[in-house]
């Protein structure tokens, strides 16, 4: 009975340091997050196909080739994809052939997206392929070798092109001036209903 009451206390205390350093150390999450200082005020996207330049104008965004008025909520979206990144892991260093084409690192394949204030860059990502998981691609930070996990989406968020980001067409707005001369020419008058 001694003998058998022993075991047991050894398998508690055992079990016990187990416990504690699953919660020591189990507890941190593998997620890093990074950010960039400073307020983005252009962007670069180069994927395989274009070049996409965006800069801030005043309150709202424009895409440089045409100064074409951009819709600010897509670009912001982008904004805020490029200020915070969340790193899941560490996978790789691109230092070899086989690495960078592994993680689709070789030109013709990568987007690189370059962030920007007052013409100093504050982060450049290259984007390489997506995981199995969609929601997850392997990319490389500013001028590192090192390919990390990123959660998120990067690559479908920065597959856009100058079409996608421009600004929407304004709609006339209906007014009670617009159904006068409507109704001067025998139109009924427009009614919205809310």
């Amino acid at each position: 009975m001694k003998t058998r009451k022993l075991v047991l206390i050894i398998a508690d205390v055992v079990l016990a340091a187990i416990l504690l350093l699953q919660l020591l150390f189990g507890a941190r999450s593998g997620v890093k997050t990074v950010y960039i200082k400073g307020d983005v005020d252009s962007l670069m996207i180069q994927t395989p196909e274009n070049t996409l330049n965006l800069s801030k104008y005043g309150e709202g965004w424009v895409i440089e080739e045409g100064k074409i008025a951009a819709d600010a909520d897509a670009v912001q979206r982008l904004v805020d994809a490029v200020s915070s990144v969340k790193l899941l892991d560490k996978v790789a260093t691109a230092g070899t052939q086989t690495s960078v084409e592994k993680y689709g690192f070789e030109d013709g394949k990568k987007t690189v997206v370059t962030a920007s204030a007052n013409g100093k860059v504050l982060r450049t990502i290259t984007l390489g392929k997506e995981s199995v998981a969609s929601s997850q691609s392997y990319i490389m930070l500013d001028s590192s070798n090192d390919v990390y996990l990123a959660s998120g989406g990067l690559k479908n968020a920065f597959a856009v092109d100058a079409e996608s980001l421009k600004a929407p067409e304004p709609k006339p707005a209906d007014t009670a001036e617009n159904d006068l001369e409507n109704a001067s020419e025998g139109a009924e008058p427009s009614i919205v209903t809310e």
